[in-house]
Parts: C-alpha cells; sequence; structure tokens
C-alpha cells in the first residue's frame, strides 16, 4: 500500500489573521486612478465609518476625483463593498496574512447627486436640439 500525500495549499502554509486580539492589521488603500495611500496600521475594532474619515483627511492631492466626506466614499474588499457599521475585523475575517503582511483594500469616490443631474440635464439638452426633420 502506497501512502497517500496531503497537498497542502500555500493558503494552509500562510498564518490566519488572530483577530480575537484586537491586532493591528497593515491596510493599503489603492484609488481608481492606482494612486495608494499607506500602507499603514489600523486597528481591526476600527469601524468601516472611522476608516473612511482617516482615509478623507489622507487623500493624496492632485486626483481627479477627491471625497468631501467619508460618505463620498466606498471601500471594497474581495469583491464586497463594505458597510459603514462593519469593523475592520469583519471585512478581513477570511483573510489570509500575505508575505508582505499587508492587505489592499480598493476605494471608490462616488459621484455626487448633483453631478449626475447635471450629466443628465446636458444630455437632454442636446436631445432636444437635435433636429427632427425627416428628408423624403
Amino acid at each position: 500500500m502506497g501512502s497517500t500525500r496531503r497537498r497542502v495549499t500555500v493558503a494552509e502554509e500562510e498564518e490566519n489573521i488572530d483577530l480575537e486580539k484586537g491586532e493591528n492589521v497593515e491596510i493599503r488603500f489603492r484609488i481608481t486612478d492606482g494612486v495608494d495611500i499607506g500602507p499603514g496600521g489600523y486597528a481591526s475594532s476600527l469601524t468601516v465609518e472611522a476608516l473612511k474619515q482617516q482615509l478623507v483627511a489622507l487623500w493624496p492631492e492632485g486626483t481627479p476625483r477627491t471625497p468631501n466626506s467619508g460618505n463620498d466614499l466606498n471601500l471594497v474588499y474581495n469583491g464586497k463593498i463594505m458597510e459603514n457599521g462593519m469593523t475592520v475585523a469583519d471585512c478581513i475575517k477570511t483573510c489570509v496574512r500575505l508575505p508582505d503582511g499587508v492587505i489592499t483594500m480598493h476605494v471608490t469616490v462616488r459621484t455626487p447627486a448633483a453631478e449626475i443631474e447635471r450629466d443628465r440635464r446636458e444630455l437632454e439638452l442636446l436631445r432636444l436640439e437635435r433636429c427632427n426633420c425627416n428628408i423624403i
């Protein structure tokens, strides 16, 4: 009888983040234009809402869109938008500690409602200005 060999995945070899201790987690924030904020240490007990407020204060100058408040931001991790009431620990429970120890979260800036309305009006004006003549 041959011995059976069990395959060990990379995830099993790496240490899972211990969120029970409330340790700091290294997070890098990637803005949609490719600019990074961080990495920096954040408490795993920090809420997403507080994290967003810190990001507004750290926001780099010269980016195309600048948030006015944390409500203008969406944080995305593992393909899911993180909700304000969640803690960092809630968001990254399934994460495995990466070799460099840094987790990357993506940040998008919401389009303000006023800007969406302005764009809608401009499109409506263009539609109305179009000639409705029919050539027969």
